[in-house]
């Protein structure tokens, strides 16, 4: 760092190729030879990205590698100056910047096949050397705040809050239908993600807040940045909020009408009779006229109502959160339990599961509620004589008594499926009589939490019996028992995860444990078929409220494609494996994924977890993984799989060169295949648009 006014040192950031976790600035480089370090350094920026916060340092190496430190001061001395008490601490969990070996590959072999391509063609912008633009571009202002933009092959938006760097990862995928040039020899490279080679602010009067990028496919993108009303930028994922003024307890999408489906519920005051209700209004008043003779207390004790939720379906807009439809039709003492957007018979409806709040000597029973969304042509009465009318969603219902509480609601091959406490019907809906004919039934244990259906195949949670395993027979027209859990267990949710060929069952209980169980007839142990079979545990610091599972993006495996790579042959078309991401969600607020491995990657993984907890010291001696193995000394979980942590895994890349290449050398490996395990992790996982 060189003052402007004299041209002096005022501070010297040594080893910062070897990417140390603390950097101790000093006043003058020492004497001595140059670091003989084939690593350079290419791009650096210290910027500050708030009023009253210090600055960052990100500097780019060239192994494609950017580094993050944050800058803080040593308590104040006497004799001490500002500069001397400055010090740079590294962020433990870094994003990766660098771009798959696949990629690097694949290149290499499109240029050696197109020499006269070889500066034009994509082999020059997936090469270690970076010769695009600038990739470190600091903006006054992103979603209300300053903000870093770094490009390259994984870009970034870095800000801060409270003190703290946050990374949000951007991806510009192409769309589905676009061809190139290149289309034959990266799929699905071109197709899974791309760079971003440089960009620049665009004012004009027609974008407001405009900015112009290129990407490395050679796209240009022409957008606006968010306000902070549209985009917040304080948590750990882009958020979009919007106050609603209602407690949200389901969403779901209508493909139909590109609307969102809110199931919500507020507080009201209700009363049991309608003589406590007269009461109710007659102490109102008496409570007006002597407000200011009585205490609080006392005027809170007047009060009969008891709040009670009144629960209603909201249709919104998914980009203005603007109210175009609602259903709140309800019987007294009626409660929602589920909402689930279901298509049958070629007609799309909200399916709503209800259930009657009655005293205990009353046989609770519940609805089951078929709305249909459609438009309604209204004309208004100013505009009848010109003939001019508006369109407006409006909600057509059809429900339908059952004999106890409906509390799961899912859809399998046309027909509705639903539970009823411990039983689960299948109904086909009736397109003439427009009413529900059973179609099957079977009778589970206690009472059915969740319900999941893949195909053919139905994933049921009972609160105290674990997980059923039902399909539906189409020869015999009935739902079978395939597998089942006979251990107790109480699950709170169940998702499916998918791997390749390979189908998982993700359960959460209330003793805080994630399983992933498999259905393997081959096995002894699963008694021809009839037993499920625990395939890996966990144990979480928080309990699991609810399991999402989602697409995993098509990248491109390493370790897989090293199989298909024959000696003496250049390398063949990267190939992707289909697999899956599971959320959850836990009552303190937080995400989790869950993730599948390649077992090779699993095995390294794992290994590099053990190691650090050998060479690199924990916070307080924690140990993150006998944390995660409590409660796991029971014969059923011998066999299973070991989830990695990821936390604990992600903490690799905060360490220094020299530490992830001794952690590495401890198992065998190098740190350069650990990194690219992690970055296919990364670019796999990024919940990004």
């Amino acid at each position: 760092m060189i003052g402007v006014e004299d041209e002096s040192t005022l501070l010297a950031f040594e080893g910062i190729l070897d990417a140390p976790e603390l950097i101790v600035p000093t006043t003058s480089l020492p004497p001595g030879p140059a670091s003989e370090s084939k690593v350079t350094l290419r791009e650096i920026c210290f910027y500050s990205t708030g009023p009253k916060s210090l600055p960052l340092l990100l500097a780019f190496l060239s192994t494609g590698d950017l580094l993050i430190y944050r800058s803080f001061l040593l308590p104040q001395a006497e004799s001490n100056s500002s500069f001397s008490r400055l010090r740079l601490k590294k962020l433990k969990t870094t994003p990766i910047t660098r771009s798959l070996t696949l990629e690097r590959e694949a290149c290499e072999v499109y240029a050696n096949k197109n020499p006269k391509k070889r500066s034009t063609g994509p082999g020059s912008r997936m090469n270690d050397t970076w010769r695009l633009g600038r990739r470190l571009l600091p903006f006054s202002e992103i979603s209300g705040r300053p903000a870093i933009l770094v490009a390259g092959h994984c870009p970034l938006v870095i800000t801060q809050h409270r003190g703290y760097p946050r990374a949000h990862p951007l991806i510009f995928a192409p769309p589905e239908a676009e061809e190139t040039e290149y289309s034959s020899e990266f799929n699905p490279l071109e197709r899974s993600r791309r760079g971003l080679a440089c960009c620049a602010a665009l004012h004009n009067p027609v974008t407001n807040r405009g900015i112009v990028a290129f990407t490395t496919g050679g796209v240009m993108e022409v957008g606006t940045l968010p306000s902070p009303s549209e985009a917040s930028l304080a948590t750990s994922l882009i958020t979009s909020n919007m106050l609603l003024g209602s407690t949200i307890h389901s969403v779901d999408y209508h493909k139909g009408t590109d609307t969102l489906c809110l199931l919500v519920s507020r507080e009201v005051k209700t009363f049991s009779s309608e003589e406590e209700a007269e009461k109710s209004e007659e102490d109102k008043e008496e409570k007006e006229e002597t407000e200011g003779m009585k205490s609080k207390e006392e005027t809170e004790k007047i009060d009969v109502g008891y709040p009670k939720p009144e629960y209603s379906v909201k249709v919104v807009s998914p980009n203005t959160f603007e109210e175009v439809g609602s259903f709140s039709d309800l019987e007294k003492n009626e409660e929602v339990l589920c909402q689930k957007v279901v298509t049958l018979s070629t007609r799309t409806f909200i399916a709503l599961g209800t259930s009657k709040v009655v005293a205990e000597d009353t046989i609770t029973k519940g609805r089951i509620i078929l709305l249909e969304i459609y438009f309604a042509t209204r004309e208004d009465e100013e505009e009848k004589g010109e003939g001019k009318a508006k369109n407006k969603l409006s909600l057509r219902a059809y429900s339908q008594y059952e004999k106890g509480p409906v509390c799961c609601i899912e859809q399998m091959e046309g027909n509705l499926i639903i539970a009823v406490a411990a039983k689960v019907l299948m109904y086909q809906w009736d397109m003439d009589k427009r009413q529900l004919i059973g179609r099957g039934f079977y009778d589970c244990e206690i009472y059915i939490v969740k319900m999941r259906v893949m195909r053919n195949y139905l994933l049921a949670g009972d609160y105290c019996q674990g997980l059923h395993l039902i399909a539906w027979d189409f020869d015999m027209r009935l739902l079978v028992n395939v597998a089942r859990d006979p251990y107790h267990s109480e699950v709170t949710d169940v998702e499916y995860a998918i791997s390749g060929d390979n189908l998982g069952l993700v359960c959460a209980n209330t003793e805080r444990k994630l399983q992933v169980y498999r259905f393997l007839p081959s096995d002894e142990e699963s008694r021809k078929g009839q037993k499920l079979l625990i395939y890996a545990s966990t144990k979480l610091p928080v309990r699991t409220s609810s399991l999402l599972m989602l697409r995993a993006r098509d990248i491109p495996s390493l370790e897989e494609n090293k199989k298909r790579k024959q000696p003496g042959l250049p390398p063949p078309k990267p190939v992707t494996t289909t697999r899956s991401i599971t959320l959850g969600a836990c009552l303190e607020g937080g995400l989790y994924s869950l993730v599948p491995l390649d077992p090779i990657v699993h095995r390294r993984t794992l290994a590099v977890c053990l190691s650090m907890l050998r060479s690199v010291p924990m916070t307080a001696g924690i140990n993150p993984l006998g944390a995660r193995q409590e409660g796991s000394g029971s014969h059923r979980l011998a066999k299973a799989k070991q989830i990695v942590d990821g936390d604990l895994l992600w903490m690799y890349v905060g360490l220094s060169s020299i530490m992830q290449e001794r952690v590495a050398t401890n198992i065998g490996t190098t740190r350069d295949v650990v990194i690219e395990n992690l970055l296919e992790l990364q670019l796999a996982t990024t919940l990004a648009a």
